[in-house]
């Protein structure tokens, strides 16, 4: 072993029973098998090729050895005893940068393995770690390992390394956002700056942070090390040392680990706020699952416009629409937590098994055979199968059809919720929260009550007269024009159509600022009136008649709503002009655009007399000046802001109180989940989110 020369890297484990013999042993002959796998069919082997190979074998130490170390410099803290196993392995294979050529290169894969036991000297107490290196080598630690380790929690392992008051700094670190839906914004890799700010942009609980590299106080062994949180790497400087120099220093890294074990939030602000990646799913308990039916929808359209039947019903389905299948799909769905066999009957020995499903709550009470929908889980994905009702998917030439669940799934067209809320399976993956509260006051933070939005009963209004130069009293943009989601000073545009931008945008004439804004109405009805409107529009439909049935809408404050599937499509449009907010005034799209709030009325289902232009104060300010102001200013403000009426923010702020609880509702979980989509888009893109509701 002292004949190698290694870097002094690699990962860390908890230990939570001894390594076996046998199963060091069928691990090494695993991962040799695996490399003469790699050797090419045409290489022959010297002679010398038997002899040689076997005395590279793996070794398995008859004996320990214990390393004492001091933290800090002083008398002795820790005792840690050393279990070695060790393997270098020859094999074959052609160049990687000219993979067909004819000719080989000889290569040595390695493994070294450390069963590290740590005692505290002054309590007594003994943690077990395990430590593993690898050159060339495929990961050793397969579903055989499960019982035998499991990772230790980021906090835990960042905090040994971290020091507070400027002894070390973060100078370098690599992040990925999650994105939970399409449209998101999603930058897989960015510089870290602003890390000591606790509300950075970068520190918010949609991110997960990857590599950092920090520097060491002066004095220490390296100048720098390397930290990967959620797969419990470390790397210590660049060059090499031999392997006892290096198990040491993996000694130094656990009497470390040891003494900080117990730390489940970093003693960093900003690093606490971060999400981390759920390592699996199988211990995660689901709360609840959502569709994203606007990206099934565009998935359609997609199937749609290349030829393809896209969504088919099935015969004798009572789902024989797109529109009802979509229909079907918008409200959440909440899960029992008792794993099940695939059949539904409950698994109580799930424990270890590489696959779980869950069924609705109460799907046994309604007399069906199976469920519309049941989850399946493994480590790293869910899956959900659909009942046959809800038909299938035409996508390709083949001509074959595809069930709708495997088609969502495929597409990861869905949020699943675990762990009462703290933890999420979306298109990005499985991640969880480092710190619940913190994101939970972030959140509420951004959510704003506005009065007049009180008495709004719809969108616009009804029935607008031709001669109507104002919306409706009664609607939310009317609410929008007339509270102070908007300044009086400030220049505001209505956007809204079938291309909006927005649905209205103001531009500041005292400072330079933007607020970009979304609005979106769910119209409430009494469901004794819904029921006597479908009535009639049957009995006219059957007359041949005509004539508009309006609905009796109820104002939003008859009662509250915590329906996620209300906020997706509002936070979709959102999300997705949030490409606009940088508009240059000379491009040929934005001059379209400026020309047709000018000179255009807004667009509506009854003519009206509405001008685009909904306040300008001072019409001697050009409006694509003032435009140009603000973008080209470096104290520029952009705000977006979705107006959801539905909505209390007294009754969401209390409702996401209860998440990380045993009781919270899963629409309430669903829900705070996009608006933090919606918040975190809006950080990464250098803009300031606002929800506006009702009070």
């Amino acid at each position: 072993m002292e004949s190698i020369s290694v870097g002094r890297s690699g990962q860390f484990y908890l230990l939570k029973k001894a390594l076996t013999d046998v199963l060091v042993e069928d691990t090494f002959i695993r991962l040799r098998n695996k490399l003469d796998l790699l050797t090419p069919s045409d290489f022959v082997r010297p002679d010398y090729w038997p002899t040689y190979s076997k005395d590279w074998q793996q070794v398995r130490s008859a004996a320990s050895s214990t390393w004492k170390h001091s933290l800090p410099a002083g008398p002795v803290t820790h005792e840690v005893t050393v279990l070695a196993s060790a393997m270098v392995h020859p094999f074959v294979r052609h160049p990687l940068i000219l993979p067909k050529a004819d000719m080989f290169e000889h290569r040595l894969g390695y493994l070294l393995i450390l069963e590290m036991s740590v005692k505290e000297i002054a309590s007594g107490r003994e943690t077990d770690y395990l430590f593993v290196q690898r050159d060339l080598v495929p990961d050793p630690l397969d579903d055989s390992w499960d019982n035998y380790f499991e990772g230790i929690p980021a906090a835990a392992f960042v905090e040994p390394f971290y020091y507070e008051g400027g002894a070390s700094r973060i100078e370098r670190m690599s992040f990925r956002k999650v994105a939970a839906a399409r449209g998101e914004v999603n930058r897989k890799v960015l510089d870290a700056y602003d890390v000591g700010n606790a509300v950075s942009t970068f520190g918010l609980h949609r991110t997960i942070g990857g590599s950092m590299q920090l520097a060491l106080p002066a004095g220490s062994s390296q100048t720098s090390i390397a930290i990967t949180a959620h797969n419990s790497r470390l790397r210590a400087g660049v060059s090499r040392t031999s392997a006892g120099d290096m198990i040491r220093w993996a000694t130094e890294c656990v009497s470390k680990l040891s003494d900080k074990q117990d730390t489940t939030i970093s003693s960093s602000a900003f690093l606490s706020s971060m999400a981390k990646p759920l390592e699996t799913l199988l211990r995660a308990i689901p709360v609840s699952l959502v569709f994203d039916h606007l990206a099934i929808e565009q998935e359609q359209e997609e199937l749609l416009s290349n030829g393809f039947h896209g969504w088919q019903p099935f015969n004798g389905s009572p789902v024989q629409s797109f529109e009802n299948f979509i229909d079907a799909l918008r409200e959440p769905i909440e899960f029992d937590p008792t794993p099940c066999y695939e059949d539904g009957r409950p698994d109580v020995n799930s424990s270890g098994k590489k696959e779980k499903f869950f069924f609705p709550v109460g799907w046994q009470s309604l007399g069906a055979d199976e469920p519309d929908v049941k989850l399946r889980i493994t480590a790293k994905t869910c899956r959900v199968i659909m009942a046959a009702k809800f038909g299938a998917f035409d996508v390709d030439a083949s001509g074959k059809l595809l069930t709708s669940g495997s088609v969502v799934s495929r597409m990861r067209a869905m949020r699943v919720s675990f762990n009462h809320g703290r933890a999420m399976y979306c298109l990005d993956g499985a991640f969880e929260l480092s710190n619940l509260p913190l994101s939970i006051r972030q959140l509420s933070n951004m959510l704003v009550g506005i009065r007049e939005l009180d008495t709004v009963h719809s969108e616009k209004g009804s029935n607008p007269a031709p001669s109507d130069t104002n919306f409706g009293s009664d609607s939310s943009f009317w609410a929008i024009e007339n509270s102070k989601i908007v300044e009086k000073s400030s220049i505001l545009i209505c956007d809204d159509a079938t291309d909006e931008w927005c649905d209205y945008l103001e531009i500041s004439t005292t400072t330079p600022k933007m607020r970009w804004l979304h609005a979106k109405v769910q119209q409430k009805e009494k469901q004794k009136d819904k029921v006597a409107r479908k009535a009639a529009i049957t009995m006219a439909k059957k007359g041949n008649s005509k004539n508009h049935i309006p609905k009796n809408t109820q104002p939003m404050s008859s009662s509250d709503s915590l329906s996620a599937s209300d906020l997706q499509e509002v936070i979709s449009q959102a999300i997705k002009n949030l490409g606009r907010l940088r508009m240059q005034v000379d491009d040929e799209e934005t001059k379209k655009r400026i020309n047709r709030w000018t000179t255009e009325l807004c667009t509506l289902p009854a003519s009206a007399n509405i001008s685009r232009m909904r306040q300008q104060p001072k019409p001697s300010i050009s409006i694509k000046d003032r435009i140009e102001v603000v973008i080209s200013s470096p104290l520029a403000v952009l705000e977006v802001g979705v107006v959801i009426p539905n909505y209390s923010a007294k009754a969401l702020k209390s409702a996401f109180s209860e998440i990380g609880k045993s009781q919270v509702e899963p629409q309430v979980v669903q829900a705070f989940w996009l608006l933090s989509s919606f918040m975190n888009s809006c950080l990464e893109v250098g803009a300031t989110p606002y929800a506006f509701m009702r009070d």
